[in-house]
């Protein structure tokens, strides 16, 4: 068993400089704690979620880290153009060292993608249109898509991510109905080369019969890091 953090980066009261630093101290004691992988939530314009753009962030984690793995949970994929999607998570698994974690969802909150013009009705529509292109641009040289919300024609991919054909997919599931979808297109995006989808160990129905998990933050300790590093004492 392997052991994540799920983490808003929600406001701790400190001046946001500070905020940042001690967060990024937390995780570099993850690191060292030997902790699988850290996510990040994203949100926008509330202090729930200090990270709305959560690979600037994650590129910090990339240089402070060396072993733990990292990625968003989730990219709003309707917020963002996939041309700068491909860009960005070829540059943090790049710089990583293959240990980005590509997570991806649509929204759950109309208000914050509002807040940028999505019609929340047709969220996932957009969302599965935005999937599918990023998935071509990761993995084929030249990206050609043509739907309802996104377009384009024989565009050049200079960069490629470390992993192959592309980092590990998580799919942040609140929907019932989102399962069937994500159990067919999670193995697409298997990094473990280890495993492969066979007609025995592959069982969508399995999947359709997991709940889906909400997680729910966790409010980090005062000097979380320093906490960490003296563990197995009792603190005063």
């Amino acid at each position: 068993m392997r052991f994540g953090i799920f983490d808003h980066l929600d406001d701790s009261g400190l001046p946001l400089n500070q905020h940042f630093e001690q967060r990024l101290e937390l995780i570099e004691a993850y690191d060292r704690a030997g902790f699988y992988g850290y996510h990040l939530a994203e949100h926008h314009n509330t202090p729930l979620g200090y990270a709305p753009s959560p690979s600037v962030f994650l590129s910090a984690v990339a240089q402070r880290t060396r072993q733990l793995r990292f990625g968003p949970m989730v990219y709003l994929l309707p917020l963002y153009h996939p041309l700068r999607l491909i860009d960005e998570i070829c540059m943090l698994d790049q710089m990583s060292g293959g240990r980005f974690l590509y997570g991806v969802g649509r929204g759950i909150s109309p208000v914050e993608v509002g807040f940028y013009g999505i019609d929340f009705a047709t969220g996932a529509a957009q969302f599965r249109e935005a999937f599918d292109a990023i998935r071509i641009g990761l993995t084929e040289d030249e990206l050609t898509f043509h739907g309802e919300f996104y377009d384009f024609d024989h565009v050049p991919m200079a960069m490629k991510p470390f992993q192959k054909p592309l980092p590990e997919l998580w799919y942040g599931l609140g929907n019932p109905a989102s399962i069937p979808w994500a159990a067919a297109n999670a193995p697409l995006a298997s990094a473990d080369t280890s495993w492969q989808p066979t007609s025995s160990s592959w069982d969508p129905s399995a999947c359709a019969r997991l709940a889906p998990i909400s997680p729910q933050p966790v409010t980090p300790t005062r000097s979380p890091a320093r906490l960490m590093r003296r563990r197995g004492r009792r603190r005063p």
